[in-house]
């Protein structure tokens, strides 16, 4: 075979990969662009205390317990938004050295909680064993992680 007929082999076989190779990243690139993001998040919050007895400050004996958490929409009074007791029909909350770790939503689905609008504050109530002792007070005002500030510029229902 000749050069020419060579060389016009070898730009054809160039030109058609480098085609496919461009059509490639273009589709790729178009796919990106389209695809809605699937990034759902746990909808459960992470809240961690320390309880001491009221009578001499020291912590609350090392066992199970059962807690009620409830948020409210004002720091007194106001309306209940939400509820989740931890007890024997669900799991104690465990605490050692006086401190407990739970996560909320774990039993009762946060979803009914508006997020997004005002203020939300948490009360937290114990069971040491002789029944509950009343909502502690004062109510701990839920406020936002670092992060989620820009979480609020997304769209979407993550």
């Amino acid at each position: 075979m000749n050069k020419g007929i060579l060389n016009t082999i070898y730009l054809k076989k160039r030109f058609v990969i480098t085609t496919i190779f461009v059509f490639a990243v273009l589709a790729a690139s178009w796919l990106s662009l389209n695809l809605p993001a699937k990034a759902a998040i746990p909808k459960i919050i992470n809240f961690q205390g320390k309880l001491t007895k009221n009578s001499d400050g020291t912590n609350v004996a090392n066992g199970s317990y059962s807690m009620q958490f409830k948020i409210y929409d004002a720091a007194s009074n106001g309306t209940l938004l939400w509820t989740e007791t931890w007890d024997g029909g669900t799991a104690q909350a465990a605490i050692t050295s006086g401190v407990f770790n739970v996560k909320l939503g774990t039993y009762t689905d946060l979803s009914t909680v508006d997020f997004s609008g005002g203020s939300l504050y948490l009360t937290v109530n114990f069971n040491p064993g002789a029944g509950y002792d009343g909502e502690m007070s004062p109510r701990k005002q839920l406020t936002a992680a670092a992060f989620a500030f820009n979480a609020n510029s997304v769209v979407g229902n993550g």
